[in-house]
């Protein structure tokens, strides 16, 4: 995404860190979503690795 889009171009670094703050986040609102903790998790990491 460029800022065109309102994303950033980030380096692997910002990537890990994005991916470190923002898994709570989204693991938290899957759990809601889904009402699995363990779909919730899988749904989280892929999500990640799609990133």
């Amino acid at each position: 995404m460029g800022p065109a889009t309102g994303g950033a171009d980030r380096p692997p670094a910002d990537l890990e860190s994005f991916c470190r703050d923002e898994y709570p986040r989204v693991f938290g609102a899957l759990v809601l979503y889904t009402g699995e903790p363990a779909l919730a998790e899988e749904l989280t990491q892929e999500a990640f690795v799609r990133t």
